[in-house]
């Protein structure tokens, strides 16, 4: 598995990893962003 994907907590589907002042994921299929330290 590649460290730009990751399962999604909610529905298990595909998290793509977004680079900005803070890493975040976007999951589409729940149009849900999470935050990372």
């Amino acid at each position: 598995m590649n460290d730009e994907v990751r399962p999604c907590p909610q529905c298990g589907r595909f998290m793509f990893k977004e680079q900005g002042e803070e890493v975040s994921w976007f999951c589409p299929s729940c149009n849900v962003k999470f935050r990372t330290k």
